[in-house]
């Protein structure tokens, strides 16, 4: 052979499973964790995927609550900027106007 490897098709649906759990969030960490499940299929294996796939979705579900947390905080101080810009510029009118500081 000319250095090519050949891969079974059982290989090729393992790297298929890897890229849906990688498109679904899990770190590389998680997916070794799910290898054993993997390689030997068995309701055992089936029961301790479900048992990771379940924590890591808990996991994501609290990252985007935290990011929803963060992201309303953010509007607040966008807000705020908002309206201290929109005082600022109602001053540097009458002053404009005026010709005196306030």
């Amino acid at each position: 052979m000319s250095g090519q490897r050949l891969y079974t098709e059982e290989h090729v649906e393992r790297v298929r499973l890897v890229r849906a759990f990688l498109a679904a969030g899990l770190s590389s960490h998680t997916i070794a964790e799910m290898v054993p499940c993997m390689a030997q299929p068995s309701t055992h294996g089936a029961h301790r995927a479900l048992e990771i796939l379940e924590r890591e979705r808990g996991r994501l579900r609290d990252a985007m609550a935290a990011l929803a947390d963060a992201t309303s905080a953010l509007d607040a101080l966008v807000d705020a900027n908002r309206r201290y810009l929109e005082g600022a510029t109602a001053v540097t009118r009458e002053i404009c106007r005026t010709g005196k500081h306030l």
